[in-house]
């Protein structure tokens, strides 16, 4: 088996009483059967642990760096990226207010990549499509990135090779 996210939570924090009842466990007894169980964090080796796995392997998720060449500065305003999915891209409202300071500080633009269409009052935001093709481009005209999660179960699970 290979997690890279915490998926059990899914069927443990179901709102679906049934869905707890029937799911809940899915995951913990398929990991007790499993010969070996990839983990790519510590969230979830130690989740992996308390669920009985026998045979676990902790392989953080890479990027083949071939694909990501160093590139000069880009020009224009300093551009902070984020790559994610619309859904994850609720999680950016929780930097709403450093970034407009920021953005009152100096010329800023947030490239989000993934998430079509999102838009954040007082920031000036380019919102792109990802393909993987053009992946590591887009990253390649960021001055920084950014991954804010809330401190949840769910997101301290979470497995992007951006952390």
């Amino acid at each position: 088996m290979d997690f890279d996210d915490a998926w059990a939570l899914r069927y443990a924090q179901s709102s679906s009483s049934l869905v707890k009842l029937l799911l809940r466990n899915k995951f913990g007894n398929l990991l007790r059967q499993a010969a070996l169980t990839i983990v790519a964090n510590d969230t979830l080796y130690r989740w992996a642990v308390s669920e009985g796995a026998r045979n676990i392997l902790l392989l953080p998720t890479v990027i083949d760096p071939a694909r990501y060449q160093p590139t000069p500065l880009p020009g224009g305003p300093f551009t902070i990226g984020w790559i994610g999915t619309p859904l994850t891209a609720t999680y950016l409202h929780l930097l709403a207010a450093p970034l407009r300071l920021l953005s009152q500080e100096g010329p800023l633009k947030l490239l989000v990549i993934g998430a079509p269409g999102f838009t954040m009052p007082g920031v000036d935001v380019e919102s792109l499509p990802w393909t993987e093709a053009s992946e590591a481009m887009m990253i390649g005209k960021c001055h920084a990135g950014i991954m804010p999660l809330p401190d949840t179960e769910w997101a301290n699970g979470k497995s992007g090779y951006k952390l």
